[in-house]
């Protein structure tokens, strides 16, 4: 039998003895809780990301409006030639698209990897779907604001720079951040029901929002900092492609509810 306990994974024999085995990881004994759980056919999952274990928020997917003065809308605004010049560059999805799909794949990482995060975002372990949601939300817009200071790509932003802004003195800066769809004039890309729970959050949602967001990507910081493969990287260089090299199969209809 298998147990997990934080990061840690633990196989236990009947007698009450219990050992570490390096094909046993945290993330693959509650991968496999889940396929129990739900009755689905069990197997050893090999990769963290193997059984999605994030849930679904469902809801109303239609994009809030930008606000009048939204640097995002303002079309020779540096803000709107920053975006303007990485979607030409990458030529498919706004820039904030990319940000929401490097979130959702950093949080789907973490979630059955770390006991904390899992208790908290896995419905099954007492966990709440809107907060997994709203983690993956605020997590998207750290990245994108990150990006944006910098004058960055996401494969030039750091992990450890999103995550400073999800300190308390820095994340309120989060709540005015709407970005905007190239081309399309007057559209956010941020979710109406979104943008109100931002705006209208307790100072106990927000500080649960934030600090699994940024409990996401410290576990994902700390997760390449141990790996002896990729030692010769800094902690405080880690960009979201020195952890993946391939997107999840992901075209945001999970967000938009149409594909980009």
């Amino acid at each position: 039998m298998f147990a997990a306990g934080g990061r840690e994974a633990f196989v236990q024999c009947p007698c009450g003895h219990e050992w570490t085995d390096p094909e046993v990881t945290a993330a693959a004994v509650r991968q496999m809780k889940h396929l129990v759980d739900t009755g689905q056919p069990l197997f050893l999952p090999a990769l963290r990301d193997a059984v999605l274990l994030l849930p679904a928020l469902v809801e109303d997917q239609e994009l809030a409006p930008l606000p009048d003065d939204a640097p995002a809308g303002q079309p020779d605004s540096e803000w709107a030639r920053w975006e303007m010049g990485l979607w030409v560059a990458d030529s498919a999805a706004p820039f904030f698209g990319y940000c929401l799909r490097a979130a959702r794949t950093l949080t789907i990482q973490a979630l059955p990897a770390d006991g904390s995060i899992y208790a908290r975002l896995y419905p099954r372990a007492g966990g709440s779907a809107l907060d997994a949601h709203m983690a993956v939300v605020l997590l998207a817009l750290a990245l994108y604001e990150t990006a944006r200071r910098e004058g960055a790509s996401l494969s030039q932003t750091r992990l450890c720079d999103a995550r400073s802004l999800l300190e308390p003195e820095h994340a309120d800066r989060l709540r005015n951040i709407y970005p905007g769809v190239a081309l399309q004039p007057g559209v956010s890309h941020l979710r109406v029901t979104d943008a109100r729970r931002i705006q209208s959050a307790s100072p106990e949602d927000w500080s649960r929002w934030r600090h699994a967001a940024s409990d996401v990507l410290a576990y994902n910081i700390d997760d390449v900092a141990a790996d002896r493969v990729r030692h010769w990287i800094s902690a405080e260089d880690i960009t979201f492609t020195d952890i993946f090299t391939e997107w999840l199969n992901d075209d945001l209809t999970w967000y938009t509810g149409r594909r980009l």
